[in-house]
């Protein structure tokens, strides 16, 4: 089961840092570059950037993920954080935004 370790959704700072299912560590950062997903290094693996998107297709994305209807803007980071903790790996993850990347084009 993942579980968030931090959480901050403030206009000036939007992230959230969690452990997923695997035991992997990831961090989803929302800013003025856009969105980026990492998973944090431990003694298994080193940290790599899962995904990363500009502002627009994030929210495309998230659209995409949850097929919800029009997202508020300070839901986006609720929802990208909802989806990449149930899918409990970083590969898994990785694969998903990236599908969901390509299918909001």
């Amino acid at each position: 089961m993942s579980a968030v370790i931090a959480y901050r959704n403030e206009p000036h700072q939007k992230f959230c840092q969690a452990v997923l299912a695997s035991g992997e560590q990831i961090v989803v950062r929302i800013d003025e570059t856009g969105l980026t997903i990492e998973r944090l290094m431990n003694d298994k693996a080193p940290g790599k950037v899962l995904f990363r998107a500009d502002a627009e297709r994030a929210t495309s994305i998230a659209l995409a993920l949850t097929r919800a209807g029009k997202a508020e803007a300070d839901k986006v980071l609720d929802i990208l954080v909802a989806v990449a903790t149930t899918l409990g790996s970083a590969e898994r993850i990785k694969a998903a935004f990236q599908a969901a990347s390509r299918a909001a084009r």
